[in-house]
């Protein structure tokens, strides 16, 4: 867990070239807590892009958008909390609010790249690149899990 955090701390440029959560999950032999904190780390970045780009919309669609995410958002950050600190010595939420800080900050602003770059390219910000769509579908699938 705590070389995943350091890398996920000092090195925002490895995930520069993201894999899909669908190929990152495929690559794991088991799915464990450590796992489970880094893909809910992913959806909680990307809900905050999806945030953070719909938020200046004065569309109502924009505006719905951004309350679906930010509700997601919250949850997941909630039930985190709960996986993050079964493996923590220090269970504060200060710690994981601190520690969440840092290690979404570089996910987020990744996902807001490729966003932006898609935008630039097609138009919108996640029609037509596959990673981000499917990673939007499956932190869906991921905040579904939680209301069960």
């Amino acid at each position: 867990m705590k070389k995943l955090l350091t890398l996920l701390l000092l090195s925002p440029l490895a995930f520069a070239d993201m894999k899909s959560l669908d190929d990152y999950i495929q690559s794991q032999d088991e799915m464990g807590v450590t796992q489970g904190i880094y893909i809910n780390y992913r959806c909680i970045g990307l809900y905050g892009m999806v945030a953070n780009v719909t938020g200046g919309s004065s569309q109502e669609n924009s505006q719905n958008i951004r309350g679906i995410a930010e509700k997601n958002s919250k949850k997941l950050m909630e039930e985190t909390y709960k996986l993050w600190a079964s493996v923590r010595e220090d269970k504060s939420f200060e710690a994981y609010s601190q520690n969440l800080r840092d290690t979404v900050r570089p996910l987020a602003d990744n996902y807001q790249r490729l966003a932006n770059e898609n935008w630039l390219n097609n138009g919108a910000y996640f029609e037509g690149n596959e990673l981000l769509i499917g990673d939007i579908a499956i932190c869906g699938q991921m905040v579904g899990l939680f209301d069960e």
